[in-house]
């Protein structure tokens, strides 16, 4: 059953808000400056909020939940509703999967390696290394766990951040950076 979070793309926002806090705005300007004036596929989109702070990009987004498919068409923004395990993913100048790699687990290395092949120019991921699912009280863990499910694919594992920086250096990032919660890697060609 999808959880809060992912009822309504006006609930995440406000959920990403609350769990990011001072980072949730600077988070978003990192990766913008990032992408620079690339073409972007964007996937597991969700709200699409990055392309607030994009200026006259090709942006594409891939997200599964139709509810968020639907509002992003309303507001203009060019998404696909897509299950990303079976879809290629066309030639890009640049790929973002942000905060989204958990969900794709035990997928997430088949997803890098389709992205790496697909991005011309960079793969930036950028995954939550510190979060509430990993939290020691039982209580809080479990409840951020349930919190999360986006009603399709969910899963309860958490990267930790030795975790994302042996993924990131084993697909070859040339950078790795730590932003609040996020562990940043930036694949380069």
């Amino acid at each position: 059953m999808r959880s809060i979070v992912y009822w309504h793309p006006f609930t995440y926002k406000l959920i990403m808000r609350l769990i990011y806090g001072k980072y949730y705005i600077p988070f978003y300007g990192k990766i913008a400056n990032e992408i620079g004036k690339m073409e972007l596929l964007d996937i597991c989109c969700g709200d699409c909020y990055i392309t607030h702070f994009l200026s006259g990009n090709k942006y594409l987004g891939y997200e599964i939940i139709p509810t968020f498919v639907k509002k992003a068409r309303k507001k203009g923004i060019n998404v696909e509703l897509v299950d990303i395990r079976n879809k290629p993913f066309p030639e890009t100048e640049c790929i973002l999967i942000a905060r989204a790699l958990y969900q794709l687990y035990p997928y997430h290395e088949e997803i890098i390696s389709k992205a790496l092949k697909s991005a011309k120019k960079k793969l930036i991921i950028a995954e939550s290394a510190i979060n509430l699912a990993s939290s020691r009280n039982p209580i809080i863990s479990s409840i951020a766990k349930r919190s999360t499910n986006p009603g399709v694919h969910s899963s309860n594992k958490r990267f930790n951040p030795d975790e994302l920086r042996e993924l990131y250096e084993k697909f070859g990032a040339k950078r790795i950076e730590f932003l609040g919660r996020d562990f940043i890697g930036i694949f380069e060609k």
